[in-house]
């Protein structure tokens, strides 16, 4: 098939559920993610779930790029990549993306397929090819790019070693053999197409012979942990030498060349310009080497696949390597590999391809709905990127306790988690995190519940979980320091218990349906036959994991929110504040410079911190019923209660006719802060304003008003009105986030368009925002390949970080 960009989609936590698909917590589970893309930070790049891991990457950059200052690896903003993005991608098995550089003409493919198998986690197989971009006249030279493909394994007890050696390059298939504790023995073969070419390049000079790009070079050399993540610079340095080395020997040999020629009384003659260089790995290998660069220089259109081959799964390759049995355990590592590559890999991207996009239509059902092709290849891209963009991050953090002088390095910690931004934010963002599994969860609940579950063992003693997870050296170096520490008092909103309360849902829906389809809800039961990922289990186990994973869930979340009450409580009963509040930033909000009083006092009340306390004591009493846990459920009840009461009776303005934060407070009167925007929406996204209520009423007019909140691309951050309306760094204040905007969607299809005498408008304005939304969204995709972290509150153009499919990837779940 031809490979386009994939569709993305979504079910609103407004409706409901889709699947709960892999065991959870069972060792096949484990087994079956342990290896991925889980390097979201870079363009394409495979690593496990283990702290010592193999870890591979891959760069690129033009063969005219004689400074070698646009060689990319990193995701970067910068780069000038027309796109890039996974198109479809399972969370499991598979993943296919492109790449478009229009520097260089060319599109780039990149794919992955895992093979399950053995005691180790399983093989798998990549694929990397290219294709000339369309470009407006016809090239004298088809484009070329210089690739190279790293290997990284991380451990003291782990060796890799690169078997394929050559003085000058190596011909055809590359290979490398490795062991580590948790992989066994492996094999690695990087196999080059048959009909890759190599560019046609100016001679250098009769003395001086280019590199011969019809071979692979190669590099190894030894890393410690800390440095693996300074591979790009390390690369960068190494060609720079050999083109300055290159450079000076044939500038030397033609001054050698010019000196005989030239008369003793003729002046020395203007030497030529340097033809291009371009510039080679040095074909070298240190000793103990644990890291490795393979260098292919290759004109469009090109091809490479990569097979990682574990030997648990072949017995054929598992006996330990006598030199005389090398050979022959060559050609057995040969045949594996191509039984996996080649045609063979074509026929299975395909079928992985068509697997994908049937459950996508099954979970999101967009066909149906009668959203056209574009806008279902835009929704499945949409989706691709968000559960493409999970990452396994390992290391320590900086952390700051409150009765500490010192801020303290906390020890290594594991986090398996979403990101909101592959270039911008490629980490742990704990709010963000809540909404990216509401997506996650309507295609496979068991990845959120693990996802929860890593975030739940974050958890300090207090019962605190940091906001931003920031772990190891090659995390922090993307992060300015001034944001690398984490404050004990300082909190973010506990949006986890948004896709607890989803999951919830789900599983009492699995308890409802009984044994279907032995707990794969969505797939029919020939169709599990074929699918050798996911483990069938009776769903009677698959229920009781489950219920277990949501007990230990709410164990953790019910500390997380005692620490709230504990360190968050306002001066008032039942009232909160956000601790570590600055003049101009409330970054434990998430809403960071969205105006709040003019002057931080221990006297605030923060509307928007209650609703949430409101919100997770909601769902806490719910998931205690399920559980059995009466005692819990009755006293989140009563906070449940108590916030509510609070909400209307302290936090509403008569004056501005909208719910607000209060600024300063006695016994006689309370001065509420002025400004009108996105906090004061909370006690609607929150289902806190009764249906029936004339503040309702006023809620919803002040959504619609275009001189306020309104606008023909979603709902502003501020009000257009107010004075500080797109001042300073303009982040909060004004324009449109696409988490909030769900969220008010969410809100009146939940609680207010079905019935009280507001519901009429309460319809309109979901039908208008939703399709406003989903537009707007869908037009700044095609326009620039990307989704954007926020839209301009009066153009709707998107703005800041991109490709940024964490949260506003919920326009699936609006779409769906």
């Amino acid at each position: 098939m031809k490979w386009i960009y994939a569709s993305l989609c979504l079910i609103p936590f407004l409706m409901g559920c889709s699947a709960l698909e892999s065991p959870f917590g069972s060792d096949q589970h484990n087994s079956t993610l342990f290896w991925g893309a889980y390097r979201p930070n870079l363009y394409f790049g495979m690593r496990t779930r283990s702290a010592e891991s193999l870890q591979t990457g891959l760069a690129f950059h033009g063969i005219n790029n004689v400074k070698l200052d646009q060689v990319r690896y990193t995701c970067e903003q910068h780069d000038g990549l027309g796109r890039y993005g996974w198109l479809r991608h399972d969370g499991v098995s598979f993943g296919y993306q492109d790449i478009a550089d229009p520097r260089n003409q060319v599109l780039i493919g990149t794919a992955f397929l895992k093979k399950p198998g053995g005691t180790n986690g399983g093989s798998w197989v990549a694929r990397i090819n290219g294709t000339a971009l369309p470009a407006s006249r016809t090239p004298k030279e088809p484009p070329a790019l210089a690739l190279y493909l790293t290997f990284q394994l991380d451990g003291a007890d782990g060796k890799l070693e690169l078997q394929s050696k050559g003085h000058k390059g190596v011909d055809g298939a590359v290979h490398f053999s490795g062991f580590s504790p948790e992989l066994g023995h492996f094999t690695i073969v990087v196999k080059p197409s048959e009909t890759n070419q190599a560019p046609e390049l100016p001679k250098l000079d009769k003395k001086v012979k280019a590199a011969d790009f019809k071979k692979t070079h190669f590099w190894g050399f030894v890393k410690s942990t800390d440095e693996l993540g300074s591979v790009k610079d390390d690369l960068v340095n190494t060609l720079r030498r050999n083109l300055r080395e290159t450079a000076q020997a044939v500038l030397a040999a033609r001054a050698k060349a010019a000196g005989h020629k030239r008369k003793p009384d003729h002046p020395p003659q203007q030497m030529e310009p340097l033809p291009l260089i371009v510039p080679a790995l040095p074909d070298e290998v240190a000793s103990n080497s644990n890291s490795y660069v393979l260098q292919l220089v290759l004109q469009a259109p090109f091809q490479i696949d990569v097979a990682f081959v574990s030997h648990s799964a072949h017995p054929e390759l598992s006996t330990e390597p006598a030199h005389a049995a090398a050979k022959k355990r060559k050609a057995a590592a040969d045949a594996v590999v191509a039984a996996i590559t080649g045609d063979q890999l074509t026929v299975d991207l395909d079928d992985a391809a068509a697997r994908f996009d049937a459950k996508f239509e099954r979970v999101f059902g967009l066909s149906a709905k009668g959203y056209s092709a574009a806008q279902i290849t835009f929704a499945k891209a949409a989706f691709s990127n968000l559960i493409g963009g999970i990452g396994y991050f390992y290391g320590t953090s900086l952390v700051k306790y409150s009765h500490e002088e010192r801020a303290r390095i906390w020890p290594p910690q594991a986090l398996y988690s979403a990101v909101p931004s592959r270039p911008f934010f490629p980490r742990g963002f704990l709010w963000d995190e809540g909404f990216h599994q509401l997506v996650i969860s309507a295609w496979d609940a068991d990845i959120s519940l693990d996802v929860l579950k890593h975030w739940a063992q974050l958890q300090h003693e207090s019962g605190w979980i940091p906001r931003e997870q920031i772990l190891g050296a090659e995390a922090r170096s993307k992060v300015p320091q001034e944001f690398q520490l984490q404050y004990d008092l300082h909190a973010n909103p506990p949006t986890l218990l948004l896709a607890l309360e989803r999951i919830h849902r789900l599983v009492l829906d699995a308890q409802r349906d009984g044994a279907a389809h032995n707990g794969h809800l969505d797939t029919a039961p020939e169709e599990l036959i074929a699918d050798s990922v996911h483990v069938v289990l009776p769903n009677a186990t698959l229920t009781a994991a489950r219920l277990a994973a949501l007990g230990e869930l709410y164990d953790s979340f019910q500390r997380w929110i005692d620490w709230f009450k504990d360190t968050q409580q306002g001066e008032m009963e039942h009232t909160f504040r956000w601790s570590g509040r600055t003049v101009n930033h409330t970054f434990a909000s998430g809403l960071d410079d969205y105006p709040r009083a003019d002057i931080p006092n221990t006297h605030e009340l923060h509307v928007d911190l209650l609703c949430w306390m409101a919100k997770a004591s909601q769902i806490l009493r719910d998931v205690s019923e399920t559980l059995g846990r009466a005692e819990s459920r009755e006293r989140h009840d009563e906070a449940y209660h108590e916030y509510l009461e609070t909400i209307n009776s302290i936090h509403w303005s008569d004056r501005l006719k909208a719910y607000s934060d209060v600024a300063m407070f006695d016994e006689s009167s309370v001065q509420h802060v002025e400004h009108v925007g996105y906090v004061g929406l909370w006690p609607l996204l929150v289902g806190a304003i009764p249906a029936d209520s004339p503040r309702l009423e006023s809620t919803l007019n002040l959504l619609r008003d275009p001189q306020r909140l309104w606008s023909n691309y979603g709902i502003r951050s501020l009000s257009v009105s107010d004075p500080l309306f797109g001042a300073g760094e303009n982040y909060w204040k004004g324009p449109i986030w696409i988490n909030v905007n769900y969220m008010v969607l969410a809100a009146l299809h939940n609680h207010y368009i079905q019935e009280g005498p507001h519901s009429e408008l309460a319809r309109s304005i979901y039908s208008e925002l939703r399709t406003n939304l989903v537009s707007n969204i869908f037009k700044n995709y095609v326009d620039t390949g990307y989704v954007w972290e926020q839209y301009h509150p009066i153009t709707g153009v998107g703005q800041r970080s991109h490709p940024f499919t964490g949260w506003s990837s919920l326009v699936v779940l609006m779409m769906a």
